[in-house]
């Protein structure tokens, strides 16, 4: 069985009709499914949309956990010009009601894992439960076999292409759909557009077709996990999925599938440093050729371990659901530490005061994007003005460039802490905590206080759950001491077994205040 595809990138569907025999996914239980297999469920879906009434611009919602049927529903919808929203299937149900009231889908794809779910959202959304399809047969829905099986398995006549509607991760507000035109390319052309995103990487998409092995670690449901897997689809390289990240059964994937790339958050990159070593390194790595990270600030010490052990294959990215972005390889990172890296191709950061003006070098502002890709938050068209200024746009980070162009990243706006007047960026602090050796986790905080307005508090995480919590607080207060300004020294702390962390690794900073102001 032939597992490459030689040649010019082509796009899923054309290299799947090259190859149809190359192994395309390894599902979360070991399956793998063929180029040629996955083509065809993609095409009998795409069938079954469209007689269901699905039409350039109708709007799905995929609330489904990683498997090679979520890949085939996005494809699919990716293929009759769809807007597909991801719903985060950790979220309780009146918070997958209102993404689907605000959404308002015409179909809704469950499977086995989340069919519960999706019975509660869909009652609280008022939506009809006639429109919910199952991937896994027993659950009360009409299942994907039933709704798809008899069409056909060739594509569609009518093709057009598709695109998802991400909603933000909501870390301070409720989450908003980002919307943005569909292209008037077809779904072939725009599937070999969108492995150009490689070059922001230094490589040439070309010399990587049908010659890759990408590795799934994080929820399909978040924009980074899901486009990268498109990405290696569209090269044609094989794509293993898994459930759920687990540290030593990624090594054990690598080491199998001869990964070659992958894309992690910060807080995976903490787990598999914290292998012991006789673990780590049984694990032959050395079939990577770049892992990619994001989504939250990598504390600079653990940047350094990582690349110690696994070379310069180690890349960082800066980007949001609304735009990006910025990059930086190993070398770069180590002559610039903290650094989130300079604008990709095509890119533009500038930070600007409070007025929009352009800030020199070295001072703090908000952080905006040269918008390449027009957007607007579905259903609020207020909140689209708000984050907008001319051609750029801005996630809400605020942070400052160096003489050279790189970009530092100091914090959310909404997470600033004013201490007598003066910024505290809550990433600073908690960037210095977790250079202590005993510290696993750092979440830094403003507490009320009422002549200095705000004080900083320290939540940690120690490596060691038995220590003594007093005698470790103390040694954090002396550490930081040389570290930090008087302002920036927390003046409270709080020792626990763990932090309040989205999936995608985000530390939610609003549920600290919340537990603090409660």
């Amino acid at each position: 069985m032939s597992d490459t595809v030689s040649g010019p990138v082509m796009g899923f569907w054309r290299q799947a009709a090259a190859a149809p025999e190359r192994i395309a996914v390894v599902d979360v239980d070991g399956t793998a499914l063929t180029a040629g297999e996955l083509a065809a469920q993609v095409n009998r879906i795409s069938h079954a949309l469209q007689a269901a009434g699905v039409q350039r611009g109708t709007d799905l919602a995929i609330l489904t956990r990683n498997s090679a049927a979520t890949l085939a529903l996005v494809l699919a919808a990716s293929q009759v010009g769809a807007y597909y929203t991801m719903v985060n299937s950790h979220l309780a149900a009146p918070e997958v009601a209102y993404i689907l009231a605000d959404a308002t889908p015409l179909l809704l794809f469950c499977d086995g894992r989340t069919a519960e779910l999706a019975a509660q959202a869909v009652a609280l959304a008022g939506l009809d439960a006639a429109a919910v399809r199952c991937v896994d047969a027993g659950h009360g829905w009409t299942t994907m076999a039933e709704w798809s099986g008899g069409m056909p398995a060739n594509p569609p006549a009518e093709r057009s292409w598709g695109s998802w509607m991400l909603y933000t991760s909501g870390t301070s507000g409720r989450p908003k759909g980002v919307r943005s035109p569909l292209s008037d390319a077809g779904p072939d052309e725009m599937a070999i557009a969108r492995t150009g995103l490689l070059r922001r990487y230094g490589l040439d998409p070309a010399d990587q077709a049908g010659d890759g092995v990408h590795l799934v670690t994080s929820p399909l449901y978040h924009a980074a996990p899901l486009g990268n897997a498109a990405v290696a689809l569209d090269l044609g390289h094989r794509v293993v999925v898994m459930d759920r990240f687990e540290p030593e059964a990624t090594l054990r994937l690598i080491e199998q599938h001869g990964v070659t790339w992958t894309h992690v958050v910060p807080t995976m990159l903490r787990r598999l440093v914290d292998l012991p070593d006789e673990v780590r390194l049984r694990h032959d790595t050395s079939s990577l050729r770049w892992l990619l990270h994001a989504a939250a600030p990598c504390p600079v010490e653990l940047k350094r371990q990582v690349i110690a052990w696994l070379g310069p294959v180690v890349w960082e990215y800066y980007s949001s659901t609304e735009g990006g972005g910025t990059v930086i390889g190993a070398a770069d990172w180590l002559a610039h530490p903290g650094s989130v890296g300079r604008p990709w191709e095509g890119a533009h950061i500038r930070v600007l005061d409070a007025d929009g003006n352009d800030l020199p070098p070295g001072e703090v502002g908000d952080v905006y994007f040269r918008n390449v890709r027009p957007f607007r938050y579905h259903n609020d068209p207020a909140k689209t003005e708000g984050v907008t200024r001319g051609d750029y746009v801005t996630a809400g980070d605020v942070g400052w460039l160096d003489a050279e162009g790189y970009l530092f990243l100091a914090d959310r706006r909404t997470d600033l802490i004013l201490v007598g007047g003066v910024n505290v960026y809550p990433a600073e602090v908690e960037n210095a905590l977790s250079s202590h050796p005993g510290v696993a986790d750092a979440g830094v905080v403003g507490r009320p206080h009422p002549d200095l307005g705000q004080t900083v508090h320290a939540v940690v995480v120690p490596r060691d759950a038995s220590v003594d919590h007093d005698a470790f607080t103390t040694d954090l207060a002396r550490h930081l001491a040389g570290l930090l300004s008087n302002q920036k020294l927390p003046r409270s702390y709080e020792v626990r077994g763990e932090l309040p962390r989205s999936e995608a690794g985000k530390l939610l900073r609003r549920v600290l205040r919340d537990e603090l102001a409660g």
